[in-house]
């Protein structure tokens, strides 16, 4: 996603560091332990989360867009003039469209696509 976006190989390579190849050590009645390697992400309030969050809902968001560009994906209309397609709020992600099935199986590709990039 990253590379996608047009991040360099240098930076994608300090994520990389970041996320899956960095250290750490528990405190254990005040005092820390041997350090160790952290395998399975990010921890719980990284601040690192919320920026890989906005690119990932980003890399949603052009999922959902080229769809609906080409008239197979209809958001909600509020006016003529207003369309909601995607709301986020915070770590919440909720995707608005038309009631029917074709939606629904757009909507399951579209979540079959983003599995592909879990670990």
């Amino acid at each position: 996603m990253i590379e996608k976006m047009g991040f360099g190989e240098v930076w994608r390579k300090w994520m990389d560091l970041l996320i899956f190849q960095s250290k750490m050590s528990v405190l254990v009645n005040g005092s820390p332990t041997k350090e160790f390697v952290v395998e399975k992400g990010l921890r719980q309030g990284d601040p690192l989360s919320h920026f890989l969050f906005v690119l990932v809902a980003e890399g949603l968001t052009g999922l959902v867009r080229k769809p609906m560009e080409i008239g197979e994906y209809c958001g909600f209309e509020v006016n003529e003039r207003c369309i909601v397609d995607i709301l986020q709020f915070a770590y919440d992600t909720l995707l608005v469209g038309e009631g029917s099935w074709k939606h629904i199986w757009d909507l399951k590709s579209v979540g079959e696509f983003l599995n592909l990039f879990r670990g």
